[in-house]
């Protein structure tokens, strides 16, 4: 099954105040470019096809750190023309720019520092020995949702029509998905405010690896 990864980067950062959050560094990179190394290191060459960010502008910042940042496999970067109505529309993007092959996509938010390859693999692994028919994603310690997703074929259409900024947990809700649960939680922390990015950098940029799961 060709499985692909998206990556969310179209977003407005309002809680972040007026600095665009995936810009802000972290561990000596741009946040979003270390995340999106993070997931590139996936190599699962019979599940994984290649990794796609959304942006909200092909000449934008967060567009020229990505393609001067020397990530390797190259990326394919995709513009939502619709940013401003919300990360639906970004999922959406991302979805409809999918090869006609594609049987699964992992969606995963531009601002999660700590994601690793091997979360995203045993994710894949799971999805598949579930039978790749069901949405999957981890769960923290307390059973909370987290972040990334696996989405099947099956659901591309839902997905394609997204609007507004509820993006795809709404969808989850309502149907029976696959779960791994999460070793340490911080694996799936995001960045919301300048508070969150403080606070990561100095809890876990030494202390989360590559392969925990």
């Amino acid at each position: 099954m060709r499985v692909e990864i998206v990556v969310l980067a179209a977003g407005r950062s309002r809680r972040f105040g007026e600095a665009d959050k995936l810009l802000a560094p972290f561990d000596g990179e741009p946040l979003i470019v270390r995340t999106v190394r993070r997931v590139a290191r996936v190599q699962m060459a019979d599940h994984e096809a290649g990794v796609t960010v959304v942006v909200d502008d092909t000449n934008g910042s967060v567009a020229k750190a990505l393609r001067t940042a020397g990530l390797d496999p190259p990326l394919t970067i995709v513009v939502n023309e619709r940013a401003d109505d919300g990360m639906g529309t970004s999922i959406a993007a991302g979805i409809a720019s999918l090869a006609s092959i594609t049987g699964a996509v992992v969606v995963v938010p531009g601002d999660m520092p700590f994601v690793s390859a091997g979360l995203i693999k045993a994710l894949i692994a799971a999805f598949v020995a579930d039978g790749g028919t069901r949405p999957a994603y981890p769960v923290l310690a307390d059973g909370t949702q987290a972040n990334p997703v696996i989405w099947p074929r099956a659901y591309f259409g839902k997905l394609a029509a997204l609007t507004g900024d509820k993006g795809g947990k709404g969808l989850l809700a309502t149907q029976s998905c696959c779960t791994i649960v999460l070793k340490d939680d911080q694996l799936a922390s995001d960045v919301d405010t300048p508070d969150d990015l403080a606070m990561l950098q100095t809890v876990g940029k030494s202390t989360i690896g590559e392969s925990t799961v």
